[in-house]
C-alpha cells in the first residue's frame, strides 16, 4: 500500500504520521482474525534492472506533480472551490508522492511502538489478575508477535521468500501483481495471496496456484472472527484464461507463468502493444513444447512474424524478455537459515531500520541469497 491509500487526515506531533498509523491500522484488523504478520518494506536501493523504470516513474512523478500545482493556482484564482479542479489537485500530488527512507523509518517506529505496547498490556494483565477475552488476548498476542523486514531490494521477491518452508509465512497481502511472478517462480502453488483487502467490510480476493484458474472471495468478520470462505470460477476473466491455457500447476507451469508474466509486462519489460495476459498465456501455451529456455525466443520470432510491420526493435525485446524472465528467479532476497539446534520458533527476525540489514537477536544467521537458490 502508498501513502495514497492512506486516510487524508492530520496526526499530531504525539501520534504516528497518517501513512504509519494506516499499516499499524491494517496490522490490527488482521490480529483480530489471528494472522500473525510479518510487515516487508523495499530496501533504500532500487535494483539496477528497473534503471528504465525508475526514471519513467520519475518522469510520471514530475508530470503528475505540474498538474497538481497548476490545478492548485487555478483554484487559488477562483472565489469558491471547483470540485473538478479539487479532485485534478489532489489526484496531481498524490501522484506525485514517492515513498522516502524517512517514511519507511516512520513506519517502522510506529510498528515497534505498537509491538511494546501490545506487550506491556499483556504483562500489566498478566500481573494484576485481569482477564482479557480470549478474542482480545488473541489480538494483542498477534500484535506482540509482529516483525518486520527490509528487504535487499524489492519487497515483492522478498515476499514470495517469506513463503517458502522453513519461513514461517504461509500467505502474502499485497496490491502488487508482481507478486504472482514470483510466487510462481518458487513453486509456491498452496500459499495465498490477497489483494483488495478491505478492513471496513472484512473482505479481499484470495489467490492460490494451486486452486487453478479460480478467484477465491473470501469474507472474514472482525467481530465472530469466523471466515466465510467463497469460491467463483472466474472463467472469463484473462487472468483465469490465461492459467487455463497453462494447464495444472507445476514447477513446469511456474515458469511459463513467469514468461507469460514477462510478455504481458512487468518492471522489467514493457509488452509489445495488444500482449496483455490473456494472450501472452495463449502464446506461451501455443508454443509449450519443447525447451523451457528456448520458448521466449519462439514466441518473439512469432510476434514477429505477425507484425512484421511494427517499429518494435525485436532483438533489443527478445534481450529484455531473458533479463526480465531471469529477473523473477535471480532477486536477491534474506533468508533465513534455521538452526537445528534452536528449538525455538521466532521465525523471522525484525530490521531495525531501512538502512540496516536484519539484526540477529539469536546466534541463527541471515544471509542474502538469489532466490531461486533460497
Amino acid at each position: 500500500y502508498g501513502p495514497s491509500d492512506a486516510p487524508e487526515t492530520t496526526a499530531d506531533s504525539a501520534s504516528p504520521p497518517p501513512y504509519a498509523q494506516f499499516v499499524v491500522d491494517r496490522v490490527r484488523a488482521l490480529a483480530r482474525v489471528g494472522a500473525r504478520c510479518v510487515v516487508v518494506f523495499d530496501g533504500p536501493t532500487r535494483a539496477p534492472i528497473k534503471a528504465r523504470t525508475e526514471a519513467a516513474r520519475a518522469s510520471r512523478k514530475a508530470e503528475s506533480l505540474a498538474k497538481g500545482a497548476a490545478a492548485d493556482a487555478r483554484l487559488r484564482e477562483l472565489e469558491n472551490d471547483d470540485d473538478n479542479l479539487l479532485e485534478e489537485r489532489r489526484r496531481g500530488y498524490v501522484g506525485a508522492v514517492d515513498v522516502t527512507p524517512a517514511m519507511v523509518d516512520a513506519t517502522l517506529d510506529a510498528l515497534r511502538r505498537a509491538r511494546c505496547d501490545a506487550e506491556d498490556r499483556l504483562v500489566t494483565h498478566g500481573t494484576t489478575g485481569r482477564l482479557l477475552s480470549a478474542a482480545a488476548s488473541a489480538e494483542l498476542s498477534a500484535v506482540a508477535a509482529l516483525k518486520w523486514l527490509v528487504a535487499p531490494y524489492e519487497a515483492d521477491p522478498q515476499l514470495a521468500a517469506c513463503c517458502l518452508p522453513g519461513q514461517g509465512c504461509s500467505g502474502v497481502v499485497t496490491e502488487d501483481s508482481d507478486v504472482y511472478a514470483y510466487v510462481a517462480a518458487c513453486g509456491l502453488g498452496d500459499v495465498t495471496i490477497a489483494t483488495k483487502l478491505d478492513t471496513r467490510t472484512g473482505t479481499c480476493t484470495a489467490f492460490r496456484f494451486g486452486d487453478g484458474p479460480r478467484a477465491v472471495s473470501a469474507r472474514w468478520s472482525a467481530a465472530s472472527r469466523r471466515n466465510e470462505t467463497t469460491t467463483s470460477n472466474s472463467t472469463s476473466s484473462a487472468f483465469a484464461k490465461g492459467l487455463r491455457a497453462l494447464g495444472d500447476f507445476d514447477a513446469g507451469a511456474g515458469r511459463k507463468f513467469v514468461q507469460c508474466c514477462a510478455l504481458a509486462g512487468s518492471d522489467y519489460a514493457e509488452n509489445v502493444p495488444g500482449c496483455g495476459v490473456a494472450t501472452a498465456a495463449k502464446l506461451v501455451a501455443d508454443h509449450r513444447c519443447g525447451a523451457d529456455d528456448r520458448r521466449l525466443d519462439r514466441v518473439v520470432s512469432a510476434l514477429r512474424a505477425k507484425n512484421a510491420k511494427s517499429a518494435v526493435a525485436w532483438a533489443d525485446y527478445a534481450v529484455d524478455l531473458a533479463r526480465a524472465e531471469a529477473a523473477f528467479y535471480h532477486s536477491r532476497v534474506f533468508f533465513f537459515v534455521v538452526d537445528d539446534d534452536d528449538t525455538s520458533d521466532d521465525g523471522l527476525e525484525p530490521c531495525s531500520s531501512s538502512t540496516t540489514s536484519p539484526t540477529k537477536k539469536t546466534a541463527t544467521p541471515w544471509v542474502c541469497l538469489e532466490l531461486h537458490a533460497a
